[in-house]
């Protein structure tokens, strides 16, 4: 008869906890964690035993969120380096109200305040 660790299995909210307090000191997403526990389970059927989890799955586990968190941090910042993406945002921020399309700026009025103030 087997042990019970090697029978029974993490569930995928021990598996996200697990994986959180891993990483707790740093500021990972929890969408992060946990779709990559998710496509452990897609691709295995589960997380397997106890046993199991704790020798190959957390493992892999970690590895899926270190490698889709360098991924993101590449992608950020390819974008923010992206002239075309800084014009466009400084275009939405910054802007005068058109009303007539219904476009509302979200920094131009502290802008025009701030500048009104030095103005004076």
């Amino acid at each position: 008869m087997s042990a019970w660790y090697e029978q029974s299995g993490p569930t995928k909210a021990e598996a996200i906890n697990d994986a959180k307090n891993s990483f707790k000191n740093q500021n990972i997403p929890d969408y992060v964690i946990e779709r990559c526990v998710q496509a452990e389970i897609d691709q295995y059927g589960g997380l397997g035993s106890y046993r199991g989890y704790a020798t190959f799955t957390r493992q892999t586990i970690l590895q899926r969120i270190r490698q889709m968190i360098k991924t993101r941090k590449e992608k950020i910042s390819i974008i923010e380096k992206n002239p075309h993406f800084q014009r466009w945002m400084n275009c939405i921020l910054y802007r005068p109200p058109d009303e007539t399309q219904g476009h509302k700026p979200l920094r131009y009025r502290d802008a025009l305040k701030s500048f009104s103030k030095k103005a004076i």
